[in-house]
């Protein structure tokens, strides 16, 4: 699953720089609007048919209970916060995904490619730090829940540092 965070970060922060330097920025719009249409039509359908099967052929089971109990999570892309449920349960990366890409295309917008990758490179520290309980034993829980996150940012990072020929020349 990280390499497929990775990979994902990497392919839509090299569209991202690429459609900021063709155009001399970036349409939140239109890149929010692509999103939904490639990913929500089928993410709630699918949806939808658990939601029939589950409320008809499953009624009153563990199974249906657990389900619609994790029903909002799911509708609200934000599965990989609420409760661990397995009928849907691949749900979380996908919320892992639309988490990420709601906050990082508009900060990506405001900051130069420099600062991206400095910001990248902090929370990946901050991932780490939580990791080590460099706060407190309790910090380790946020951190794996955050690692999925790294995973996407590890991708953004290397997709910032290519993007300039200096970068790719590092490598």
């Amino acid at each position: 699953m990280d390499l497929f965070f990775v990979l994902s970060g990497f392919l839509i922060t090299t569209l991202l720089l690429r459609e900021r330097e063709d155009k001399g920025s970036l349409s939140f719009k239109g890149f929010y609007w692509r999103r939904m249409l490639r990913i929500f039509p089928l993410y709630y359908a699918v949806l939808l048919v658990y939601v029939v099967m589950l409320g008809f052929a499953k009624s009153g089971s563990d199974m249906s209970r657990e389900f619609f109990n994790a029903l909002p999570w799911y509708l609200t892309y934000t599965a990989n916060w609420g409760p661990k449920e397995n009928t849907f349960a691949h749900a979380w990366s996908l919320s892992v995904e639309e988490q990420f890409y709601l906050l990082w295309p508009p900060l990506l917008g405001l900051l130069k490619l420099h600062q991206a990758r400095a910001a990248l490179m902090g929370f990946l520290v901050l991932v780490v730090a939580l990791d080590l309980g460099i706060w407190g034993p309790g910090t380790r829980d946020l951190a794996h829940k955050l690692t999925p996150f790294a995973a996407v940012a590890w991708g953004a990072w290397l997709a910032v540092l290519l993007s300039t020929r200096e970068g790719f020349g590092r490598l």
